[in-house]
């Protein structure tokens, strides 16, 4: 897991069902994030969308709660002032008309 401590800190207020998934949805991230050298927190908006695509979700919920928990995600580094962006771009990521790009799309990496 790319940058371990910090998102031990953000998993640690969560259930431990919760961690699970989030942990995973880590590891899968860790690839994009070694690739661009920095945590989902800094990432520009082509590389969040980039990962999004990645997750090859097969329904609308499967990718908004992906969004959704991104969205905590990034507003927690932000809190904690780590992350460098300024807005939330997953907020509008979770709208149907918005998420339903991200659906069934193949990877090629």
């Amino acid at each position: 897991m790319y940058n371990r401590e910090f998102k031990n800190s953000f998993l640690a207020e969560y259930a431990a069902s919760t961690r699970r998934v989030d942990e995973v949805r880590f590891k899968k991230a860790s690839i994009f994030e070694e690739k661009a050298q920095k945590d989902l927190y800094d990432f520009t908006f082509e590389e969040a969308e980039e990962f999004l695509y990645s997750l090859n979700a097969k329904s609308l919920r499967s990718i908004q709660n992906h969004i959704s928990r991104l969205r905590i995600y990034l507003d927690f580094a932000r809190q904690q002032r780590r992350s460098i962006n300024e807005i939330n771009y997953y907020k509008y990521l979770g709208k149907k008309e918005n998420a339903t790009k991200y659906l069934r799309w193949k990877s090629c990496f």
